[in-house]
């Protein structure tokens, strides 16, 4: 339950960037003038109304909106508390504004220290990122990748943007939580701005649940790791696929696939993830008849 807030408090305003939905307490708390609580600053609102925004976009703002499984695979707040930190680029914005992958991961158990330190995450990152051939590694670890640190929360961060390689774009961060978020553009490839061919999805998708094994043994972590890949902006996107008539089209906005993951997996068990995943997706964009073992034999060729 809430109500519409007029920032400025002027109700006869009702430009976009003046409202903001609030609940009771808070809608009081704003309008209130008394001395007994400090008062949410206009600037305070506008920061949690774009929060709640981004979370609403990336489908994290209610329990339904997660995978079916056990009640531990509900999202723990300081998870969202962390990403929150994470500060609005000009890069992540770019990418945003554009169709883009988000890859998040996170242990279902939030403990703050899974890495003893920043020095370890970069490290970790450095040596385990996945490569495949013939196509960039995940995350992004490129000549020009600019590494920075925050300390409260702690987390490594990354940005790469090559003006003129739009593929080696990417902004990351990964928490000494062991919590990690990706954002990368979709190709976009020439002739066919709004086409991907099936195997970059597989691609893709394939390296994040590999990153997610390392993740898991590199950390140790104890309990059951949220996995969760997708496609945003993707509304009227294609998936190319040779020598398949008729083209169909995406005709939803976004596209998420999420699921909770034994850290104790092995290799097989990541792939085999991963082609049920992409499995999944494919059908978002229209294509029915995907066949598991090609896709097994593609992912042997990436080599990862």
């Amino acid at each position: 339950m809430g109500q519409i807030a007029h920032l400025d408090q002027d109700p006869s305003n009702d430009a976009e960037d003046n409202l903001a939905f609030l609940c009771f307490e808070h809608h009081s708390l704003y309008d209130s003038t008394t001395r007994q609580h400090k008062n949410y600053t206009l600037a305070e609102v506008k920061h949690m109304r774009n929060s709640l925004y981004e979370a609403i976009r990336n489908k994290e703002h209610a329990m339904a909106s997660l995978p079916a499984g056990p009640p531990a695979a509900a999202e723990d707040p300081r998870y969202f508390n962390e990403r929150r930190s994470l500060p609005d680029t000009d890069l992540i914005k770019s990418i945003w504004d554009r169709p883009h992958w988000r890859i998040l991961i996170q242990p279902v158990e939030y403990l703050p220290g899974q890495f003893s330190d920043l020095r370890e995450c970069e490290a970790f990152v450095k040596r385990e990122a996945v490569i495949a051939l013939g196509s960039e590694s995940l995350p992004i670890i490129v000549q020009g990748t600019t590494f920075s640190t925050n300390s409260v929360p702690p987390y490594l961060r990354a940005e790469t943007d090559y003006a003129n390689l739009p593929a080696l774009c990417e902004s990351w961060a990964l928490f000494q939580s062991g919590q990690f978020v990706l954002s990368r553009p979709l190709p976009g490839n020439r002739p066919a701005p709004k086409a991907m061919h099936y195997l970059e999805v597989l691609r893709v998708v394939t390296q994040s649940f590999e990153f997610n094994r390392r993740l898991s043994i590199e950390c140790d972590f104890r309990g059951p790791v949220k996995h969760s890949v997708s496609l945003k902006k993707v509304l009227g996107h294609e998936i190319v696929v040779p020598n398949r008539l008729p083209s169909t089209r995406c005709k939803a906005e976004d596209i998420v696939e999420a699921e909770v993951c034994d850290p104790t997996e092995g290799k097989d068990a990541a792939f085999e993830r991963a082609r049920a995943t992409a499995l999944r997706i494919y059908p978002q964009f229209g294509w029915h008849d995907a066949s598991e073992s090609d896709l097994r034999r593609a992912q042997r060729v990436f080599g990862i």
